[in-house]
């Protein structure tokens, strides 16, 4: 989710926002864990961004339910920047990059590889148990850091370009290479890499597709919420969990496939504990 840069107030995450996510709906809805992305490479301000998003995610840090994981969706700010260690203190999750070409890997919008200097933070990263993500990076890095990364390694919020062929979403090869790592990819929410009339019944497409391909111990959801303006049909936000794994029910998975997708597999990688049917976005 893209939540803690659209807060104004980040004690409104607590008491209650106008955004696709907070608090209270999400445990209404039995949502245990969050990853929080930081996407200051998406903005005119990067400093700004990055300051801004880093405070909300401090001043929520503490909360139990949901519990937040922080991500940065870029990295090229921690090479920027003169002293990154408060921030890859609590990192958790990063790309490489948004959607440009950076000083560090190769975007979606582009087709350049990962660089030196991406190479090494790659390995800073893994180091220090940071999770690695592909979902933003165009084929080219991909393969890069598939290539350089030892760990397990996911596509956070990415679909399956078997249905949909979208840059954003991945080839059968890739994603049978993450799941062989260990990693999963997080299905999405973005109607776009859905394709066609976007709903629920496209998102249980592409998530069954990603299931029968690799099993259900490699896939997740990455929702973006937040991140979008628009979201599939009968999806509104957090408080559209409890729909999602109904849905799920119905498309034949079972109640153990169902808290692995929902939950446990994200948990797994992030070593989060409580393992509780619920979702995670």
């Amino acid at each position: 989710m893209d939540t803690l840069l659209r807060l104004g107030d980040p004690d409104d995450f607590r008491t209650g926002a106008g955004t696709h996510a907070d608090g209270p709906r999400c445990r209404e809805a039995g949502v245990r864990d969050l990853v929080g992305a930081v996407c200051a490479e998406g903005e005119s301000d990067w400093r700004r961004a990055l300051d801004r998003g880093m405070k909300s995610w401090r001043a929520l840090r503490d909360m139990e339910r949901p519990r937040l994981h922080l991500m940065l969706e870029g990295a090229e700010p921690l090479a920027r920047l003169d002293d990154p260690e408060p921030i890859l203190e609590g990192l958790e999750m990063a790309t490489l990059t948004w959607n440009p070409a950076n000083s560090l890997a190769g975007g979606v919008q582009s087709d350049s590889g990962l660089t030196a200097e991406g190479r090494s933070w790659v390995r800073r990263l893994e180091s220090l148990g940071v999770l690695l993500d592909v979902s933003h990076l165009c084929a080219r890095s991909r393969r890069d850091l598939l290539s350089v990364a030892e760990g397990p390694v996911v596509a956070s919020h990415s679909n399956a370009a078997g249905l949909c062929d979208h840059p954003r979403n991945l080839p059968d090869a890739d994603i049978r290479e993450l799941a062989g790592r260990g990693g999963l990819v997080g299905i999405t929410f973005v109607p776009s890499f859905l394709g066609g009339d976007a709903g629920m019944d496209t998102v249980m497409d592409h998530l069954s597709y990603v299931a029968d391909l690799v099993g259900t111990e490699a896939v997740a959801f990455g929702s973006d919420f937040d991140g979008i303006g628009r979201l599939p049909r009968d999806i509104e936000g957090c408080q559209s969990w409890p729909g999602v794994l109904e849905a799920m029910a119905e498309k034949g998975f079972t109640d153990e496939e169902i808290r692995a997708v929902a939950a446990d597999n994200w948990r797994r990688l992030l070593g989060s504990e409580d393992s509780e049917r619920g979702g995670s976005s």
